[in-house]
């Protein structure tokens, strides 16, 4: 049941046969679907009638709007920030290829952390050790490959378990008590997440390097890597955004590039 078929597809034949230019697609068989979908409901009941997943991550949730409800929170902080001409500092981080790397022993321990009924985490962790996939390109097949690390994509359990294991960032995160605060009395914004996609905010720069700092510190301990060619930081001063030349970075392991143009700008 735990066997895919991946077949590899160019996606430019100018490019030729380098590593980047081809795109996998993995199909499971439908008896693994079927049975993982069931799992997936499971869990995620369990996750939600215990209050276990975390407000700040939209990512494979039912009756949510995903990405949509993070672009609306991020619109209001900023109209929220140029409105009251505060400082904002934001930051976004993006994995380095987060559903291959993420270790198997990570998403066990998470199992256990949020008691996942026994039976189900045994069952899941035997079959791990049996996840693989038959590669395939222009009709040739390449070989098998045993996936020792990171999520079984092309079920309905995999992303679940991904947005499990990344529950833990968000705790860390809150319980630093550093963030944005829109209007006195309300939370304070610390972060919003989509899967793995991760945008800080806080008040200053030593708030905002001390969260990157933390998590690349976590992030470290769990084997998971930031894809910094993707990540990014930027500056709102007094309600206006800073243009023009590099920000300082907060930290040379995360090594960040400046975003400077706001995602749904009020004044537009």
């Amino acid at each position: 049941m735990t066997k895919g078929r991946t077949i590899l597809l160019q996606k430019d034949k100018l490019k030729g046969t380098a590593v980047e230019n081809y795109r996998p697609i993995t199909c499971l068989p439908t008896m693994w679907k079927l049975l993982s979908g069931i799992i997936s409901d499971e869990i995620r009941n369990h996750l939600s009638n215990n209050g276990l997943l975390p407000m700040e991550q939209k990512g494979c949730l039912p009756k949510c709007r995903g990405t949509k409800d993070q672009l609306l929170t991020d619109k209001a902080i900023v109209k929220n920030c140029k409105r009251r001409k505060v400082n904002l500092e934001m930051m976004w981080i993006d994995y380095k290829k987060a559903y291959d790397r993420v270790p198997h022993s990570w998403l066990i321990e998470c199992m256990e952390i949020y008691k996942v009924n026994t039976t189900i985490k045994e069952f899941l962790e035997r079959e791990m050790q049996n996840w693989k996939t038959e590669l395939t390109s222009n009709g040739e097949m390449l070989g098998d490959v045993r996936i020792r690390r990171g999520i079984f994509q092309g079920d309905a359990l995999s992303p679940l378990l991904f947005v499990m294991a990344m529950i833990p960032i968000s705790s860390v995160l809150n319980r630093m008590k550093k963030g944005y605060l829109m209007e006195k009395e309300q939370p304070l914004i610390s972060h919003l997440m989509y899967m793995d996609d991760i945008k800080l905010y806080s008040k200053n720069e030593d708030c905002m390097k001390s969260m990157a700092n933390t998590l690349t510190t976590f992030s470290e301990d769990i084997g998971m890597e930031f894809g910094l060619d993707k990540c990014a930081k930027m500056s709102i001063k007094q309600g206006k955004v800073i243009e023009g030349g590099d920000l300082p970075l907060f930290d040379q392991r995360v090594g960040c590039r400046t975003r400077i143009q706001v995602p749904w700008d009020p004044s537009e």
